[in-house]
């Protein structure tokens, strides 16, 4: 049985929410990921509901990789608190995270997910140059986004970057930061198995 830092349970399954409570990073990750698989995938990807276990995977894997050297606990945090959208905490240390999604921006996954029930898997053309190259532009475009909205006070960023190739050079990086270096106080990509800090000093931390 999987259970929360706190001492309540931390999952209501007729909401569909993870509530306001800390969990540790593995045992959040083993639970978001268990109602994911036992959900189906369009429901799961598109509903708004599953909008904070989806969250919930991002922040808890990012966890489970020791940014800064350290054990994190997770706290999800709830819809009516808005900001951010989660919390990292080692200690009496307490980060808050933004976290935003890079896909292709006229994406339509959904709808692919749905038509996928009906249909026969297909192949697909798949160009590795120009999937990395994509991927660092959607990544721009995202940080821009989530920069554009002057977060006060500033939280950390956190990208799970939706491509399969590719990765952010220390030039890359610095270009991002130059640009919006001041909106976050730091902002790192999580990238398959590779995990990215842009800013401050960008960083290779973990690569499978």
């Amino acid at each position: 049985m999987l259970t929360p830092v706190s001492a309540r349970p931390c999952y209501s399954w007729s909401m569909v929410q993870i509530e306001n409570c800390w969990w540790e990073s593995r045992k959040l990750l083993d639970f978001a990921h268990a109602i994911r698989v036992a959900t189906f995938a369009d429901e799961f990807l598109c509903e708004p509901a599953y909008k904070k276990v989806r969250e919930a995977i991002v922040a808890a894997e990012f966890a489970t990789r020791r940014p800064w050297n350290r054990d994190w606990q997770v706290r999800p945090v709830p819809e009516d608190e808005r900001f951010p959208d989660a919390e990292l905490k080692c200690g009496d240390d307490v980060y808050p995270f933004e976290i935003v999604e890079a896909d292709r921006e006229n994406r339509r996954r959904c709808d692919e997910y749905r038509a996928a029930k009906s249909l026969p898997c297909q192949c697909e053309h798949y160009d590795p140059d120009e999937e990395a190259n994509t991927a660092l532009k959607e990544i721009r475009r995202v940080v821009e986004q989530k920069a554009a909205k002057l977060y006060s006070p500033k939280p950390h960023l956190l990208v799970y970057v939706n491509f399969s190739g590719g990765e952010p050079t220390s030039l890359y990086a610095a270009g991002l930061q130059d640009l919006f270096g001041t909106r976050f106080q730091s902002a790192w990509l999580l990238w398959q198995k590779g995990t990215f800090r842009l800013w401050p000093n960008p960083a290779k931390i973990k690569v499978g």
